[in-house]
């Protein structure tokens, strides 16, 4: 394996620079508020998918027009099942606050890695676009930071089997990061690959366990159903490649608008 550990030089931001990184951020969720769409936020499909398996539906079919789909895995659905027990306002204050935590749990290994001070780094994650919209939309950006976050310092600190395990768990909840497995293929951290492998070979039977082969399938499908390819959050190769390459992105009316962070 590749040795990645590196000494992080401590620094800070120039004033000016955290000023327009707070700006920024500030005017995104602003944004986000207006921008927030007609069918709903993605918190309001993972908690109506969780109420719906609670009660014993098939979690992942859409009423047209009502929410978004949900994209999480089945194996989460127990997770957002506790939220049902609030209303669906006073639960995404809650989860609001789970994934600051979560953000608020990842700061100190990233202060020790990269030598940015935590207000440093707190200001260089609120000043990007995903900060502000993924808390209206109540996306999972807090959770994936943190789990992301885990997967890299334990790689950084030549730990395979637990940097396996992070990553088994956030290409689980995310498939799109299974090109990080690409990337311990190229620094032959075979022990990482095979661990994470492993991993989300379990998580996908628990998936079947919790919520049958049914429930799966149709997540599987909602997947492959994303064809919001103009969206700057469709992470897939699809949507990277088509917004790089194609002169017109299909399913976007507006050409200016196919730039603009929309769900």
């Amino acid at each position: 394996m590749i040795p990645l550990y590196r000494q992080a030089m401590r620094t800070r931001l120039p004033l000016l620079l955290a000023a327009v990184l707070l700006t920024y951020g500030a005017a995104h969720f602003l944004a986000a508020l207006w921008l927030v769409p007609a069918g709903g936020t993605d918190f309001q499909a993972f908690y109506t998918s969780a109420a719906k398996w609670k009660a014993g539906m098939p979690a992942y079919a859409v009423d047209t027009g009502a929410v978004l789909p949900n994209l999480t895995p089945p194996f989460l659905l127990p997770v957002f099942s506790l939220f049902t027990y609030a209303s669906p306002s006073v639960a995404f204050a809650f989860w609001t606050l789970f994934s600051i935590l979560c953000v608020a749990l990842a700061l100190p290994g990233l202060e020790a890695a990269t030598g940015f001070n935590k207000r440093d780094l707190t200001l260089l994650a609120l000043g990007t676009a995903p900060a502000g919209i993924g808390l209206v939309l109540g996306q999972l950006g807090g959770v994936l930071l943190l789990v992301l976050t885990r997967a890299w310092l334990a790689a950084r600190n030549l730990q395979p089997i637990r940097a396996g395990l992070w990553c088994a768990l956030l290409c689980s909840i995310k498939p799109f990061y299974g090109l990080l497995i690409l990337w311990f293929v190229w620094r032959r951290s075979w022990q990482t690959v095979m661990t994470a492998a492993g991993g989300m070979v379990i998580a996908f039977a628990l998936s079947a366990g919790v919520a049958g082969m049914s429930n799966v399938l149709a997540w599987v499908s909602s997947l492959t159903a994303i064809d919001s390819y103009a969206n700057v959050y469709n992470a897939s190769t699809v949507g990277l490649g088509a917004r790089l390459f194609w002169s017109c992105v299909p399913h976007c009316a507006d050409a200016a608008a196919c730039w603009l962070p929309l769900p």
